[in-house]
C-alpha cells in the first residue's frame, strides 16, 4: 500500500533532520561499542580463568598417571587405576583455584594400552559475568588433559654378578609400593640370581613396567649355605636364614625395625665389634651399597648401550655404608635403592629455536650386596653384584607426560 502524501511528507522531513539522525546513530553505535567491549572483557576473563583451570587439570592428570603404575592393586587392595583416578580428582579440588571459579565439577577416567597407563581429567566450572550480566549471570569454562605413564623395558644384568661367599645368597626383585612399608610376601618375590648349586643365572632379565613403578630387591642369605663354618660375627648359626631388603622407606616401620636393608636380618639386639673395631649399628646400612654410572646420547633413533663404557664402579671395602663413613656411597644408595625408570633416565635440553639439542641421560644403578657373614664382617660389597637400567629408545618418555 502506498503511504499517504502526509506520511510521505513527514518521512522526508525526518530524513532531512540530521541532528536527530546523528543522535540515534550515536546511541546505536555506543550500544554496539559497549557491547563489544563487554564481550571482549568477559572473553578475556574467561580465557584467563580457563588457563588457570587448565593448569590445575594438567597437573592433576600427571599426578593421577604417576600413581597409576600398573594393572594390579596396591598394598591396601585398591586398584592402581582407582588410586590414580582418586588422586587426580582430589588434586583439582585442592588446587586452590581463585574463589571466583565456582560450581566446579571434576571427572577422571583411567585407561590402559600396550604403550602405558593413562588418566584423562576433565573439569567444568563457572565464573560470574560482568558486562554480559544483562544477558546471563555466569560464564562456563572447561579444561581437559590426558597424561601417560609410559611402559618401559627394565634390564637387570648379571654381567657383574658375583657372590664371593661361603654363605648361600639369592637375590629377588619385587614391585615396591612406597606408600606401604611392609615386608613383601613370598608370592611377590621373583628370583633373579643365586650362588646356590645348580641355579641357572640368566645374563639379562627384562621387565616391562610403567615409568614410575619402583623395583625393589630382597637378598636371602643362609649362613654357611655353601661351605660349612661356625657362627658368623653377628651370632648367626649354621643354616640360619636372613632376609635383607633394599628400600629406604619414607616412613620407617619401627615396629618391625624395617628402616634400612639390614634391619630385618639383624635387629637391634645383635651387635658386635665388627671390622677393625667398628661397632655395628643396626640403623646403619651395612648390607647394600649402590654405585652408578651414566651414558649420554643425542641421537633420537638409536638405543643406548647395554652398559656404559668402562663398566660400573665396585662397592667399597672396609667401611659400613652409612652416612658417617668417609668413603660411603650412602646418598646414592638411599636415592636409588628402589629405582624406577623415571629416576634412572632423564633429558637435558639446551639452545633455542632451530639449535635446540636434547641430550638423553641414562643412569645405570649397580647393587653391591654385603651378606653380613664371616667370623667378623669385612664389609666387602661383593657378595651379590648386578646392575639395573632402562635402555628404552631415545626420545621415549622417561617420566609421566601430557599427551593431550
Amino acid at each position: 500500500m502506498t503511504p499517504s502524501p502526509k506520511a510521505q511528507s513527514l518521512l522526508r522531513r525526518f530524513l532531512r533532520y540530521r541532528r536527530g539522525n546523528v543522535l540515534i546513530i550515536t546511541v546505536l553505535m555506543t550500544t554496539v561499542l559497549m557491547s563489544s567491549v563487554g564481550i571482549a572483557v568477559d572473553y578475556g576473563r574467561m580465557v584467563h580463568f580457563r588457563d588457570t583451570l587448565q593448569g590445575a587439570v594438567d597437573a592433576a592428570a600427571i599426578a593421577g598417571a604417576t600413581a597409576y603404575v600398573g594393572p594390579g592393586k596396591n598394598s591396601s587392595n585398591v586398584l592402581y587405576s582407582a588410586v590414580g583416578q582418586s588422586i587426580a580428582i582430589g588434586y583439582v579440588n585442592r588446587a586452590g583455584l581463585p574463589k571466583i571459579i565456582g560450581n566446579l565439577s571434576v571427572t577422571a577416567a583411567p585407561s590402559a594400552t600396550a604403550a602405558g597407563y593413562f588418566v584423562q581429567v576433565s573439569a567444568t566450572a563457572s565464573i560470574p559475568a560482568t558486562f554480559l550480566a544483562i544477558w546471563r549471570d555466569s560464564l562456563i569454562i572447561s579444561a581437559t588433559a590426558t597424561a601417560e605413564n609410559a611402559i618401559f623395558n627394565i634390564q637387570i644384568s648379571a654381567a657383574g654378578w658375583n657372590s664371593n661367599a661361603y654363605d648361600q645368597n639369592t637375590v629377588y626383585y619385587y614391585m615396591f609400593d612406597p606408600n606401604s612399608n611392609v615386608i613383601p610376601s613370598t608370592s611377590d618375590l621373583h628370583p633373579l640370581f643365586s650362588n646356590a648349586p645348580g641355579f641357572n643365572n640368566p645374563s639379562t632379565i627384562n621387565l616391562a613396567v610403567s615409568a614410575t613403578q619402583q623395583i625393589a630387591f630382597a637378598f636371602k642369605n643362609i649362613t654357611g649355605g655353601n661351605t660349612v663354618y661356625a657362627k658368623n660375627g653377628y651370632g648367626a648359626q649354621l643354616n640360619d636364614v636372613h632376609w635383607l631388603y633394599s628400600p629406604y622407606p619414607e616412613n620407617p616401620d619401627t615396629t618391625h625395625n624395617l628402616t634400612t636393608p639390614n634391619a630385618v636380618a639383624y635387629p637391634n639386639t645383635v651387635a658386635n665389634a665388627g671390622h677393625n673395631g667398628e661397632t655395628y649399628r643396626p640403623p646403619s646400612n651395612c648390607s647394600l651399597e649402590m654405585t652408578t654410572a651414566t651414558a649420554t646420547m643425542v641421537s633420537s633413533t638409536s638405543t643406548p648401550p647395554v652398559a656404559p663404557a668402562g663398566g660400573l664402579p665396585a662397592g667399597n671395602t672396609g667401611n659400613c655404608n652409612d652416612s658417617q663413613a668417609s668413603n660411603s656411597n650412602f646418598n646414592a644408595t638411599k636415592a636409588l635403592s628402589a629405582p624406577s625408570c623415571s629416576t634412572l633416565n632423564s633429558t637435558h635440553t639446551t639452545g633455542t629455536g632451530k639449535t635446540v639439542v636434547t641430550t638423553y641421560i641414562y643412569t645405570y644403578a649397580q647393587f653391591n650386596w654385603n651378606d653380613m657373614g664371616g667370623g667378623t664382617d669385612d664389609y666387602d660389597y661383593n657378595d651379590g653384584v648386578y646392575y639395573m637400567s632402562c635402555p628404552s629408545p631415545n626420545g621415549a618418555a622417561n617420566v609421566v607426560t601430557l599427551t593431550q
